[in-house]
């Protein structure tokens, strides 16, 4: 399997289209359709359904552009690294992966230090859930994490960032709940909730809400804030969540109230250990364990 017939797959999902994408490609048409029929004889399986206006995939397609997305990534990081390590400078990017934290304003902070001594370091983000952000570092597509806890890191070099991320509930501006100073399980019971979706956090959420929890009230399980936040001013029901910046939410549509108790996590950044770093990324990481060290943060 090419790298070379892996990038032209991709185009044509990206196009929809043969002829686009093989006009993006800059080969023939019937070049990148003999390409595309060797590699689903190669794979075994068919990966396109070939419609009259557009090509969508198969399940085994859409397996496929998974991997292959993955592949490509891998392999221009790789490319990119090694180029790096020959220019004798500090250059690169560093990927990272991360969930809606308080916690990325001081990653923020230290990333605006690093560059002011390695401008010609690039910082990519990718919004991510937990388990997700796992996958692509130990994959090797992402260089670093911020997890919300709990979390299991075990595997993971770690550093703890020590910034509150306390959870909060978020209505509608109208909701009968909305004049309270907080919330409590009690407030809760009965209200229609739409909650995270990773395991280990919904069940400290209901460990929390205790007798007030009930299964059918939970309307939708939500990986980011911002989609739950959608939900929440069409009215379908009050998120539970970490208090990601309040600014983002507008006071004429939401109320942000603490939970009581509260519940307030924290969050790590982790890497994968002995990973074969490239040059900027390996820079970073002893960057952030002096930091550390010396609580720049």
């Amino acid at each position: 399997m090419e790298l070379r017939v892996l990038r032209y797959f991709l185009a044509i999902v990206r196009e929809e289209n043969i002829l686009r994408a093989a006009e993006a490609l800059h080969v023939t048409q019937p070049a990148l359709s003999r390409q595309i029929a060797q590699l689903e004889e190669e794979v075994g399986a068919k990966l396109f359904i070939r419609g009259s206006r557009r090509i969508t995939l198969t399940d085994a397609g859409a397996l496929m552009y998974r991997r292959a997305e993955e592949i490509v990534a891998l392999a221009d990081k790789t490319v990119g690294e090694i180029a790096d390590m020959g220019t004798g400078s500090v250059s690169g990017t560093v990927s990272i992966g991360c969930g809606e934290l308080n916690a990325v304003k001081a990653l923020a902070k230290l990333i605006r230090i690093f560059s002011e001594q390695n401008p010609d370091v690039h910082f990519v983000f990718r919004s991510a859930t937990a388990d997700a952000t796992k996958d692509w570092i130990d994959k090797g597509i992402l260089d670093f994490g911020l997890l919300l806890e709990p979390s299991d890191y075990e595997n993971f070099a770690h550093f703890r960032m020590n910034i509150p991320e306390p959870w909060v509930a978020v209505m509608r501006a109208d909701s009968p709940l909305a004049a309270k100073e907080y919330v409590t399980a009690d407030d809760l019971a009965g209200q229609k909730l739409i909650f995270p979706a990773r395991k280990a956090v919904l069940d400290e959420l209901e460990r929390w809400l205790g007798d007030a929890y009930d299964e059918k009230n939970v309307i939708s399980s939500n990986d980011l804030m911002n989609n739950a936040a959608a939900l929440v001013e069409e009215g379908l029901g009050i998120a539970i969540g970490v208090e990601y910046p309040p600014s983002l939410y507008d006071p004429a549509r939401f109320r942000l109230k603490k939970l009581h108790p509260e519940i307030v996590s924290d969050s790590v950044l982790v890497w994968k250990k002995n990973q074969p770093f490239g040059l900027a990324a390996a820079r970073f990481r002893d960057f952030i364990v002096m930091s550390f060290e010396h609580n720049v943060l």
